[in-house]
């Protein structure tokens, strides 16, 4: 417990001191706005975004550690069961998708302001392509789902129609640190990342309906 409450303190501590350089930085950023110079403004703009989300991320690890620990709690409880039964839903825990969504609209409303501002269209394109790749991740974070019923797996990304395979039909079957990957017979695959559920969960289902030695890595 005194470990816990040590950890929750420096954690709030360098939240609160990335917050205050994010200001000093912001504050920067609008001196130099005033006198328009353009490599100032980019440098502290950056900086003081940067520095923000670092402060959001550290004043978050609290709470994502207390997540982590729940859920290795319930994927301890729910291993046995799941794995006889073999139905179990695959799915990113909720710190996962609430990080990436919230780190997404961040970048959002940072990237609305370069292009409001006379920046450079380097850094506008820059940030705008990572604000791509931040989005169909949280995307994907959120609307995937694989289940595993007692005869196949279903794979649904909303709002797309689910993807439906028997067990029977995976052909490969590759298990790693943090990866299980699955390659069905008309060539489609499908990985399953750590995070994405339970991995010891998967493994134990698959072994019991696939008649494949998985292969490891």
């Amino acid at each position: 417990m005194k470990t816990s409450r040590w950890f929750h303190w420096k954690t709030l501590a360098a939240s609160a001191i990335l917050a205050a350089l994010a200001y000093a930085a912001w504050r920067q950023f609008n001196a130099a706005t005033e006198s328009y110079n353009l490599t100032h403004m980019r440098v502290y703009a950056v900086a003081s975004v940067m520095l923000a989300m670092a402060s959001a991320v550290s004043l978050g690890l609290p709470a994502i550690a207390a997540s982590e620990r729940q859920r290795r709690q319930r994927a301890a409880a729910i291993v046995d069961t799941a794995s006889r039964s073999g139905d179990y839903t695959a799915k990113f825990p909720t710190s996962d998708r609430v990080m990436a969504i919230g780190l997404a609209s961040f970048t959002a409303l940072f990237t609305a302001f370069l292009w409001s501002r006379s920046f450079d269209d380097r850094l506008r394109w820059s940030i705008t392509l990572l604000l791509t790749g931040l989005a169909w991740y949280a995307y994907r974070v959120s609307a995937l789902r694989v289940r595993f019923t007692s005869n196949r797996i279903t794979i649904h990304m909303y709002p797309f129609a689910p993807y439906v395979q028997r067990y029977s039909a995976i052909t490969k079957l590759r298990v790693g640190p943090g990866n299980v990957h699955i390659r069905f017979e008309d060539g489609r695959t499908l990985n399953l990342w750590s995070g994405m559920g339970e991995g010891e969960v998967i493994v134990k289902i698959l072994q019991r309906k696939v008649d494949i030695v998985p292969e490891t890595r």
